[in-house]
């Protein structure tokens, strides 16, 4: 793929035989580079040795195809380093994020000024969904506009998102029903939807849960009828 020079660097999993991208030294905000904005020999090779190393995933993408991802990236998307350079790095978003992905990706090579990070679903090559949080920024690449970015999984916190949505909703519909409680003890899962944590109790109950859940059912059906609970006139 050429030859290391002064202005760019083969990464040595190239030089070991294994297909990568030779980065032309323009990468922004590299420590050591020069006062034109170019990276030393050494500067890239320190990119590149931490690029391997990151547990988010690293691309470099020129015109429509990656040009290099990084271990992390072939773990995230489930594709290896050579399927991965020379695809449209819009094929593996998820379709209904695609277009805008597309879009911002060659704005962003053109030197148009999009947002710094998008959210958005990719779709791995066993077919799964995995929701990332990309950021990228302007470099070039052989001379030619390109883009660096890095993705983040960010599954377990839309997963979380959801739930507390969903509970949410459940919440505001038994408000909106007027139903003054429901019962629900901390051995059901159901309970799941309101509280933090529950201790479910494998074969059954004891009798000491099972006396409290009937005596607060009958109390709470004294409060929605209208009367009060027992004891509660005595206490006056």
């Amino acid at each position: 793929m050429g030859q290391c020079g002064s202005d760019r660097l083969t990464p040595q999993r190239e030089r070991d035989g294994q297909r990568g991208v030779l980065l032309d030294a323009t990468l922004p905000h590299v420590p050591g580079g020069g006062g034109n904005g170019r990276a030393t020999v050494g500067a890239v090779a320190n990119f590149y040795a931490l690029a391997e190393l990151m547990e988010a995933a690293v691309f470099v993408v020129e015109g429509e195809e990656y040009r290099y991802a990084n271990p992390a990236a072939t773990r995230m998307t489930g594709y290896t380093r050579e399927e991965l350079v020379g695809m449209k790095f819009w094929e593996i978003v998820h379709p209904d994020e695609r277009e805008v992905v597309r879009e911002r990706g060659f704005a962003r090579q053109a030197g148009v000024d999009v947002p710094q990070q998008l959210p958005y679903r990719l779709y791995t090559k066993s077919g799964a969904t995995v929701w990332v949080v990309f950021s990228g920024t302007r470099i070039e690449h052989d001379g030619k506009p390109a883009l660096l970015g890095t993705a983040v999984d960010i599954s377990r916190h839309k997963e979380v998102e959801e739930a507390l949505r969903r509970s949410e909703a459940r919440l505001r519909r038994l408000v909106e029903s007027n139903v003054l409680a429901v019962l629900v003890g901390d051995v059901h899962p159901d309970v799941v939807n309101v509280a933090g944590a529950f201790t479910p109790v494998p074969g059954g109950v004891g009798p000491l849960t099972i006396a409290m859940l009937m005596s607060n059912t009958v109390k709470a059906a004294r409060m929605r009828r209208g009367g009060q609970p027992a004891g509660a006139a005595a206490a006056r």
